[in-house]
């Protein structure tokens, strides 16, 4: 399965990678990238459906443990994995999941990635085995997988958003105790 990339995603990669910490001007020599926050590209949507048009601050926020590959499941700072019961077909204006589910309450995740990032017919693919194990009765109808973003120096200013999302074909219902495993790939 592959995750549909959000709107998210492109533009917190258009600013992580165009972004500058000063003004470009006739007498600019180089610029920082992303150094010192600032504006994104375009604005973001968060899991509220709030957009969010800048990051003040330092640099770190935007960026914050800024690679995809810096993974961790239910936490913040990181890229993870949660589930949804929607199976609606993925689409890149998407920005939350369905349901309630709350990782550690409702269901666990282990997942790795199988191998370092590939190039396949010119996409940059990472593959990731997971499985999801119900603590409660759950049905997953959808994989999304987020990012949270700190937009300023303090932890209550952070954002949450859905950089991809993939729906099953058909939902699958666990009952506690129950596992279900996937493969979901990235390809940039």
């Amino acid at each position: 399965m592959n995750l549909v990339l959000t709107k998210n995603f492109y533009t917190w990669m258009r600013t992580i990678l165009l972004g500058t910490s000063t003004s470009i001007s006739a007498t600019s020599t180089a610029t920082a990238g992303w150094a010192s926050g600032g504006t994104v590209v375009e604005n973001m949507v968060n899991i509220l459906g709030e957009n969010q048009s800048s990051f003040p601050g330092s640099s770190t926020y935007l960026g914050k443990n800024g690679t995809l590959n810096f993974w961790q499941s239910g936490t913040w700072f990181g890229t993870y994995f949660c589930i949804g019961d929607d199976n609606t077909p993925a689409t890149e204006d998407d920005y939350k999941l369905s349901g309630d589910y709350v990782f550690n309450t409702d269901y666990t995740l282990n997942h790795k990635a199988i191998s370092n990032p590939t190039m396949v017919n010119g996409k940059a693919v990472l593959t990731f085995n997971m499985t999801f194990t119900a603590l409660t009765d759950i049905t997953i109808g959808e994989i999304g997988m987020f990012k949270q973003i700190q937009a300023a120096s303090t932890i209550s200013d952070n954002y949450l958003f859905l950089f991809g999302r993939v729906a099953l074909d058909t939902p699958i219902q666990l009952t506690a105790g129950e596992s279900a495993t996937f493969q979901v790939s990235i390809e940039i």
